[in-house]
Formats: structure tokens, sequence, C-alpha cells
């Protein structure tokens, strides 16, 4: 009698050893599966690739088909930088690319002062095409206008208490201003600014919240991912529990 459970039970076991289902969860993250290293091809010396040297061609336009040509003079920006700097920096205001109507880019260099003949020839002398490099009169230097923004930002706090939100502060070489974005953008408010840090440098405009993609609903899409994890191992857990009952009853029952 006990050979015929015997042999029942092993049918029973195989049959539910084949029926059982295989959970990715059992796979713990640390018993990854070590592979040997490829070694990397031994090559010639003369067959070695080379580093292709990286050449900054400026900003580009985004409505332009990219090409490997590009224009001359926007790799001189570093040695025109350097120049200016180490000559002429305490009438340089900054230095910023725009188009023409041939799509062609043009070098702004802006300056509160006229810039002296042999500046000028020697800036374009470091260029290809010195024809595409323009000198412009400004009212303001980099660091005025630097020293500008940051006696705004650090008033942020006080014009908040008069009902004024500032969005953001920042330098336009465009318009060699001080830009502030507020919130609300009214009459009244822009007056309030100038009254507090002149009219003459300061470009008001209105602000914008910037909202962060993953807020609320990244979080509630996490905690729903969570929760999905969290129940997939408690049916995991479950199942495996009911198997270790099964068990417990065929042993039960052979030993009556």
């Amino acid at each position: 009698m006990k050979t015929s459970k015997v042999l029942i039970t092993l049918i029973v076991v195989f049959l539910l050893t084949l029926s059982t289902p295989v959970f990715a969860g059992e796979i713990k993250p640390q018993d990854s599966i070590q592979i040997d290293p490829v070694p990397e091809p031994i090559l010639e010396p003369d067959l070695k690739s080379q580093e292709p040297q990286i050449i900054d061609r400026g900003l580009v336009d985004p409505n332009q088909s990219v090409s490997s040509d590009g224009p001359d003079e926007m790799n001189a920006i570093p040695e025109i930088q350097s120049y200016i700097y180490s000559n002429i920096p305490d009438i340089f205001a900054s230095l910023h690319i725009e188009y023409d109507k041939n799509d062609r880019p043009i070098l702004i260099l802006s300056f509160t002062e006229e810039v002296a003949p042999k500046h000028k020839e020697a800036i374009l002398a470091l260029a290809t095409n010195p024809e595409l490099i323009v000198f412009r009169l400004v009212d303001f230097t980099e660091q005025q206008l630097l020293a500008k923004q940051a006696e705004v930002d650090a008033a942020w706090d006080r014009l908040l208490a008069e009902g004024i939100k500032v969005h953001h502060t920042s330098v336009n070489v465009f318009i060699n201003r001080v830009e502030i974005g507020i919130e609300p953008f009214n009459n009244e408010n822009i007056a309030k600014i100038h009254e507090a840090f002149g009219s003459e440098m300061i470009e008001v405009v209105e602000g914008q919240e910037i909202h962060l993609l993953a807020s609320a609903d990244g979080a509630e899409a996490f905690t729903a991912l969570e929760g999905a994890s969290e129940q997939a191992a408690s049916e995991n857990i479950g199942f495996f529990q009911r198997i270790a009952q099964f068990f417990k009853n065929i042993f039960s029952w052979l030993i009556k």
C-alpha cells in the first residue's frame, strides 16, 4: 500500500513540477552570470585609428542642414576673445553670432567705445573671412551688466514682499540690457522695477512659471508602479505558500 502511495506521490510531484511557472522575480540582482571578457584585438601601430580633431564651428542654426564645412572665422573666436581680454577688456561688452539675409553667421563684437584701428586690424587678422566680423557700439560693458544682474538677484525676496515675483534674470547681449521676467506683468510693476534699479540697463518682460515634467504625475506613476511590484511579490509569496502546504499534506498522507 505504501509503495502505491509513494508512486502516486512521485507522479503528482513530477506533473506539478512541469506546470509550475518560473518567476523572474526569483532571480536576485546579485546572481549575475559571469562572462569572461573578450580580449581586444591587437592592431599594428600603423592600423590604429587616430582620434579626430574637434573643431569649434560656433553656434549652429537648427534650420540649416548639417555640413562638415563651417565658417573659418568661427574657429578664431577663442583667439579673438583672448586678444580682447589681454588688450581692451575695459571697453568690451559682449560677443555673439547673428545671421545675415544669406544665412551667413556674422560675429558681432560689442564695445562701449570705438576700437582703435590697430586693435581692429589685429582682430581681423585672426579671422579667415574678416568681412564677416562686425564691430558694434553699445552702452554698457559685460561687467556692468553682470553687476546690475547681481543687484536685482539680491532683491528677489524684497520684490516678492511687494507682490512682484521674479522668474528669471539674464544678461541679454543682443539688446545690451539686463532682462528681468516678472509676474504679474503690468505697467505698475514695471514702474516699480525701474524705480528700484533704474530704466537705463533694465528690460522688463513677462515671466513664466517653470514646471518640471517629473512632478506630481511622475510621483503618482512611480507610486503605482511600486504598488504593482509589491502586489506581484505578494502573489508570488502566496503561490509558494500554497505549494508548501500541498507537500505538507502529501507527506501527512504518506505517513498515515
